[in-house]
């Protein structure tokens, strides 16, 4: 039987160790061998001993990442502010690049009428030129315009200034580039006034880089100024229409008698002081129309007459009683014609001095 048991045994050793390699199960104490179990049970609890370990590592992304990871998050913005008030600073400083050139420059942005415009304008020039002052001060091209025309001429009353007329004629220069945009897309109400201007720098040989005098386009644009009812460009238009002698002219030019004297007519009967004084010179000489020293002396009186007075018509009056054409004769009538506009008028001083002798000094010349 022995032998017997060791042929079966020995042919099911196959079966046994294929059945526990499938299943897996460790060897079954089939032959009473304790050490085997304590073997299937050492290895046991290191299979069960997996469970603690992923416990921990699951508790390690719960509880220990993430307050790690909060301060980061909290962290990231905070340098982005400090970003932004570093970038503040640069707009600021454009802003105040800017601030300069718009003080020169606020009559070309806001089209409103300057402090003294309306004074002007109604011929009150002692009263306009106070309240211009300031904005010239400031550079401002609008105040200049009408600064240059009441210090080239005296019409406040005072001497003429060639200084300050100088200097209203620089701002303009150096604001070319600005009246040219607006003469031509400024608002209708103050596109008149910036045609005037360019037409201005255009007659004097003022426009940067032309190099020469513009006749052609200064009366263009002098005219349609005028055409819009803009006083100063009627007189303005009459005086380059008249003009026999101009510098140095570009393009093809000729002197237009009729115009010069149906725009300053215009202009003197709104009550220009001005045109009033240059229609008195055009009816003395018969420029564009008929010579007449009635009207001549009638236009005359009615500038010396004016408040403040153009001291040069004070000098026609007083030329016209030695001259004794249109009215008598009367050394004393011109005398006290005379010393009135001698206080700023120096060809008044040179006629008072020359009193009775010899044909006494006039301009004839168009201001505008």
């Amino acid at each position: 039987m022995p032998q017997g048991l060791n042929k079966y045994t020995i042919a099911l050793l196959p079966l046994i160790f294929l059945a526990l390699t499938f299943t897996g199960c460790g060897w079954v104490p089939f032959f009473g061998d304790r050490t085997d179990e304590r073997d299937i049970g050492s290895q046991t609890p290191q299979v069960q001993s997996k469970g603690p370990q992923d416990t921990e590592s699951a508790r390690v992304p719960q509880a220990q990442p993430l307050p790690q990871i909060q301060p980061q998050q909290q962290a990231q913005p905070q340098p982005q502010p400090q970003a932004s008030t570093q970038v503040q600073p640069l707009p600021q400083a454009l802003t105040s690049t800017q601030v300069q050139p718009e003080v020169q420059r606020q009559d070309l942005r806001h089209p409103e009428k300057i402090p003294g415009e309306d004074a002007f304008l109604k011929g009150d020039y002692a009263t306009a030129i106070p309240l211009i002052m300031d904005s010239f001060s400031h550079g401002n091209v609008r105040a200049a315009f009408y600064a240059r025309i009441i210090f080239e001429n005296g019409l406040d009353g005072r001497a003429s200034d060639p200084a300050g007329s100088q200097k209203a004629l620089d701002i303009m220069v150096l604001q070319f580039q600005d009246i040219r945009t607006l003469a031509y897309r400024s608002p209708g109400a103050v596109r008149p006034l910036y045609q005037t201007a360019l037409a201005l720098l255009y007659y004097r040989g003022l426009v940067p880089g032309a190099g020469e005098n513009n006749l052609l386009e200064a009366r263009r644009l002098a005219s349609t100024a005028a055409k819009a009812g803009f006083i100063p460009a009627m007189n303005l238009t009459a005086a380059i229409a008249c003009d026999k002698n101009p510098p140095k002219v570009f393009g093809f030019y000729r002197v237009d008698s009729d115009e010069c004297y149906d725009w300053t007519q215009e202009a003197a009967e709104t009550g220009d002081l001005l045109a009033m004084t240059n229609l008195s010179y055009l009816y003395r000489d018969g420029v564009g129309t008929n010579r007449d020293p009635l009207m001549a002396v009638n236009w005359a009186h009615q500038a010396a007459s004016h408040h403040p007075p153009s001291r040069r018509a004070q000098n026609d009056m007083g030329c016209y009683h030695i001259i004794g054409e249109a009215l008598s004769q009367d050394l004393e009538e011109a005398k006290v014609w005379f010393t009135q506009a001698a206080t700023t008028y120096p060809i008044a001083q040179i006629n008072l001095e020359r009193l009775g002798q010899g044909t006494p000094l006039m301009e004839s010349v168009i201001n505008y």
